[in-house]
């Protein structure tokens, strides 16, 4: 099916800004690395395909519009005072011409700026720190250690790293504690989540058809419902928190370091609902956190629930 995803909107923010966003993204990263290296890049692909937007399958639709949301934002970074490193910014540029490509190294390293960019974001101001050794550091106080995780096999050797890079960081007197950022996408199964989202959307459009309202508003006003909202929102919780911790039960003989406070791991991903006649995207972000019992327990005058909100900042729905 080719039919167009009229009156789609990306995280409540309209196709046509989600295209701007991406362009003004390009045209700074062409500035920094040259026009020729830039055309030689997925991101000057990802540009082409999107001027031909209509002419895709909606499943690389839906890819190609997941990929210039994820990338467009991150324009705050690099417009903004903050001082990042180009080298970093050039291993993003790295990758092949692929809408899919979550085994590749950039992943990592585009992680590490979506992280930093959700403190930037923040409305009480933090000073955000990725020039360092360490991939971000908050306040002078907080080192975030991100890791993408590509495989559930490598999932104990990416926490013993992170936290021995924390420890690190904490002793070079960087940060005075910090925690662990996974992502966990690639762990989790997408089909899974499809599925389910699928039937709860034909189930809401029947209903909505029932009450006699048109398909094509049905397919605007379902993604923004919010009682499909908390059903999507709980079902994925609850797929990545069981991940998770199926990965986390491999290692029993670890312990995080007493300064480090939990671990905080994320989905990404995004997911079509397609009425056969309109269809919408809606890319989903969402995160959980895993607190280090024994950091509260060495730290009485902490109060967990300050921490629980530290953590429940870093998380976008729907």
């Amino acid at each position: 099916m080719n039919h167009p995803q009229k009156g789609s909107y990306i995280n409540n923010k309209e196709l046509d800004f989600v295209k701007t966003e991406y362009l003004k993204f390009t045209e700074f990263l062409c500035s920094v690395i040259g026009e020729n290296r830039f055309k030689k890049s997925k991101f000057w692909f990802f540009q082409k395909q999107l001027s031909n937007l209509s002419e895709l399958d909606l499943v690389n639709q839906t890819k190609l519009l997941a990929a210039i949301n994820k990338y467009g934002r991150l324009l705050p970074i690099f417009a903004g005072d903050i001082d990042f490193l180009e080298k970093n910014l050039l291993k993003l540029v790295s990758g092949n011409h692929s809408f899919s490509n979550l085994e590749e190294e950039h992943n990592d390293f585009y992680f590490e700026f979506d992280m930093a960019l959700r403190y930037l974001l923040r409305e009480d101001q933090k000073d955000v720190n990725i020039t360092s050794d360490c991939d971000i550091i908050i306040d002078n106080d907080i080192a975030i250690e991100c890791k993408f995780l590509h495989s559930e096999s490598g999932f104990e050797q990416n926490i013993r790293k992170a936290n021995n890079q924390i420890i690190k960081r904490i002793e070079d007197g960087l940060a005075t504690r910090g925690f662990i950022s996974i992502d966990i996408s690639h762990l989790v199964s997408k089909e899974e989540i499809q599925n389910f989202i699928n039937s709860i959307f034909i189930e809401f459009c029947d209903q909505y058809k029932s009450l006699g309202t048109s398909p094509e508003d049905a397919q605007s006003q379902i993604p923004r419902n919010k009682n499909f909202e908390k059903i999507i929102q709980g079902y994925i919780n609850q797929k990545i928190e069981y991940y998770y911790h199926k990965a986390k039960n491999t290692y029993v003989h670890f312990n995080l370091d007493p300064r480090v406070f939990g671990v905080f791991y994320q989905y990404e991903d995004v997911f079509l609902l397609d009425s056969h006649k309109h269809a919408t995207c809606i890319p989903i972000r969402t995160g959980c956190y895993d607190i280090n019992d024994e950091y509260i327990h060495q730290n009485p005058s902490i109060d967990e629930d300050e921490v629980k909100k530290e953590f429940y900042s870093l998380a976008t729905g729907i």
